[in-house]
């Protein structure tokens, strides 16, 4: 379904769809999607833990309005997922039992990138003002 009118820019078009995938509405302007919010993020993993899925469901639904704090949830879920897999309650002793058991190399420079380990990480949970929707990003992939 088409709407027009109702914009100040009479060549801006409002369209209405449903998901294929979960039913829900969508709302687009111009062919960009404005609703849901970041409907272009990755989805949860079937095999994610509850927990940590609740955490990236909200950073999921938090990007749009606060990258910097989508990030922080990102980290937290990050943690999660690497305590779920490691055997200690440290993530860096968490990440040397990953390591020795074959963490690709690529995961790792990743966890240097967006700040979760080596000099300057940022503690998970905790606001970092350098992050931008390029490392929230970054971090949900």
């Amino acid at each position: 379904m088409v709407l027009e009118g109702g914009s100040d820019d009479p060549g801006e078009t409002l369209s209405l769809g449903t998901c294929g995938r979960c039913d829900r509405f969508s709302l687009w302007i111009d062919g960009e999607v404005i609703y849901p919010p970041s409907a272009d993020l990755p989805l949860p993993r079937r095999e994610m833990p509850e927990e940590v899925k609740e955490v990236y469901l909200e950073a999921r639904r938090t990007l749009d309005a606060s990258p910097r704090a989508a990030s922080a949830l990102l980290r937290l879920a990050i943690r999660g997922v690497i305590a779920h897999l490691g055997e200690k309650d440290d993530i860096a002793e968490n990440l040397k039992y990953l390591n020795r058991r074959g963490l690709d190399k690529k995961i790792r420079v990743a966890l240097q990138r967006v700040g979760m380990v080596g000099e300057g990480a940022v503690e998970p949970g905790m606001i970092d003002s350098g992050d931008g929707e390029e490392t929230a990003r970054a971090l949900f992939e």
